[in-house]
């Protein structure tokens, strides 16, 4: 049984974090690795690479320049699955495994997620810095203000056969999620650096299917609490 590991990483925001990620799916019984690594701007995939050797497994990166587009992201990530399951997660999600991938397969088909939140003592948002993120981010909390309860589920782990639909749901079995058995995915998405991130986006959805209103979403919370994608 092969299990792909696939993920999205921005060039020009994730890379604090992405040692963290490297260190952390590692440990993982994990048979090939295929990130797409987008950016604006360009990517030097020399300089890239030199991040990603501590990686056991094969390796695969796929470049993507331009503006960001989740629908784009969403087909990236489907089309670069392969293999007969899928691992998938984003750079800012580090799952919680109690058992090995491929004896979590025999006993359900699909494995899925919980998001925790992962905040600071003082919720302020914070650098990464090296050492363990569970002791930077100590306290657990639910900040992210999710617009639909259930976008705090997300597909772990899956047959290639199916499909992510959008980040939080596949195109089959999106329904009848067995909500009190998931796995823990820490969530670390309140650090110093994602606000931008989370405007540049933000900003690109408007431009593409004007669904955003940038200006109100970003005073629903206080400067510490801002929202992020």
């Amino acid at each position: 049984m092969i299990i792909n590991f696939t993920s999205c990483i921005s060039y020009d925001y994730d890379l604090p974090l992405l040692p963290h990620f490297i260190n952390h799916y590692n440990k993982l019984d994990i048979d090939f690795f295929r990130i797409i690594v987008h950016s604006k701007n360009e990517i030097n995939l020399q300089t890239l690479l030199k991040t990603f050797q501590p990686i056991k497994h094969k390796l695969d990166l796929i470049p993507w320049v331009g503006k960001f587009d989740w629908k784009q992201k969403i087909n990236l990530l489907n089309n670069n699955t392969g293999g007969d399951y899928t691992l998938t997660a984003d750079v800012d999600e580090f799952q919680i495994w109690d058992t090995s991938l491929r004896d979590s397969i025999k006993e359900k088909e699909i494995i899925w997620g919980q998001l925790y939140d992962r905040e600071t003592t003082n919720g302020k948002l914070a650098k990464i810095k090296k050492g363990k993120l569970e002791q930077q981010f100590p306290i657990t909390s639910f900040k992210s203000k999710w617009e639909y309860k259930d976008y705090k589920f997300k597909p772990c782990l899956y047959p290639s056969t199916y499909k992510l639909s959008d980040p939080h749901n596949l195109n089959e079995h999106h329904q009848g999620l067995d909500k009190s058995d998931t796995i823990i995915v820490n969530h670390y998405r309140w650090i110093e650096g994602r606000y931008e991130k989370s405007v540049e986006r933000i900003n690109n959805y408007n431009n593409i299917y004007s669904t955003w209103d940038l200006e109100n979403v970003l005073k629903l919370l206080e400067p510490k609490d801002r929202p992020l994608i």
